[in-house]
């Protein structure tokens, strides 16, 4: 009996003990506390804080309310970079948060980027209103914070949050020497792609090469042209080192002649001039096979801005041959006698004689048994290039 009695007290002992533990977790659970003891905001930057577990009547106050400020409800806001305490009191106890405030920055303040490369900016803690360029020549920035090089120069692109404060990044754009990069432009609501051959020596005001490629190179893939387009592939593989620049844009897979973007060559070619150190005497324009005509047409178009012309595998149009003596500019063309050469071999050997009546600096090469595709190889077996930019 003895036994059993010890049994039931020890029990008893345990129930009371449990009891015990949990009122006292109970008792933990429910003691007011702060929903946050340490935060970090931004100026003008707001958090909400509160006082749980109890429905009696809170009072807040800040150690530094030049730093961050707190209002009845328990809103802080930031106010200035430093540090402060919030101090909650209720029912005599008080309770704290730690508040560190910072200024929204953006990720950079100042960069440099070469002519087509991009950056983008980025604002902690604020949100963005809108994104502006001081030259928007220079470099442009998009509604994401994406800057994109165009020429080179400085600008200084601020930045406008919600709060109508600004923050500014300023930005200069170098050009890159000795390579080839690919940029991009808007003209006449288009999106031009083209390649751009910076001389690896730049000595005051370099020539200027405009590269119209043949029908193979249309789309928008740039890379067709360094793989496939003969003058491209030469200065990509190094085969080729200009001493000027070079454009070399990409005709989109709609169109049939370049003289349909007559407007755009031109365009780009204006853009280059003013955005490098272009010398305006010595332009130039050269193209193969769709790229042959086109060099015939607009450059004829444009004798007060092209020194220099040079077609290769490009037929003659008829309203050049209608009246050659209004070509007066230099012009050194191509042609391969093979038959898929036959066209422009045709065209330009009928021609021929009657420009040179008029012009005394236009001559005709014919490159015996040479396909339409191997036309082409006269930018490395002759001094082509050296002749365009004067260079002969």
């Amino acid at each position: 009996m003895g036994k059993i009695f010890r049994k039931i007290g020890i029990l008893s002992g345990l129930i009371l003990l449990l009891v015990v533990s949990t009122l006292g977790i109970c008792d933990a659970a429910s003691k007011p506390k702060l929903n946050i003891t340490s935060k970090t905001i931004y100026t003008k930057q707001t958090c909400q804080l509160s006082l749980k577990n109890t429905k009696k009547n809170v009072t807040w106050s800040s150690s530094d309310k030049k730093v961050a400020k707190v209002s009845s409800k328990g809103i802080v806001t930031g106010v200035k970079k430093g540090s402060a305490t919030i101090v909650a009191k209720c029912a005599g106890k008080k309770y704290e948060c730690q508040i560190t405030v910072k200024k929204p920055y953006l990720n950079q303040t100042k960069a440099s980027l070469e002519v087509g490369k991009t950056l983008t900016l980025k604002l902690t803690g604020a949100t963005v209103s809108k994104y502006e360029s001081s030259a928007l020549a220079v470099a442009d920035v998009s509604s994401k914070g994406v800057v994109t090089a165009l020429k080179s120069g400085s600008t200084v692109i601020t930045v406008t949050d919600t709060k109508k404060r600004t923050y500014q990044c300023s930005v200069t754009v170098t050009v890159p020497s000795g390579g080839l990069t690919q940029n991009s432009m808007e003209v006449n609501g288009k999106t031009l792609k083209y390649w751009l051959y910076t001389p690896k020596s730049i000595n005051g005001n370099m020539p200027l090469i405009v590269y119209l490629h043949g029908g193979g190179g249309k789309g928008d893939d740039l890379n067709n042209l360094t793989k496939s387009e003969g003058f491209p592939q030469y200065l990509s593989e190094g085969k080729l080192e200009v001493p000027a620049y070079v454009i070399m844009l990409q005709a989109s897979a709609d169109v049939t002649a370049w003289e349909e973007l007559d407007s755009e060559v031109m365009a780009l070619t204006d853009a280059i001039v003013s955005g490098y150190p272009i010398d305006k005497t010595n332009i130039s324009l050269t193209g193969h096979s769709m790229g042959g005509i086109g060099t015939w047409m607009i450059g004829c178009n444009h004798q007060d801005v092209f020194a220099k012309i040079a077609p290769l595998s490009g037929n003659v149009n008829k309203r050049l041959t209608n009246d050659p003596s209004k070509i007066t500019l230099p012009v050194w063309s191509f042609a391969g006698t093979g038959k898929t050469d036959e066209n422009a071999y045709n065209g330009n050997t009928a021609f021929f004689p009657e420009l040179t009546k008029y012009n005394e600096k236009a001559k005709l090469t014919i490159l015996e048994g040479a396909e339409h595709k191997d036309v082409v190889h006269a930018y490395l077996e002759y001094n082509v290039i050296g002749w365009l930019i004067g260079n002969e």
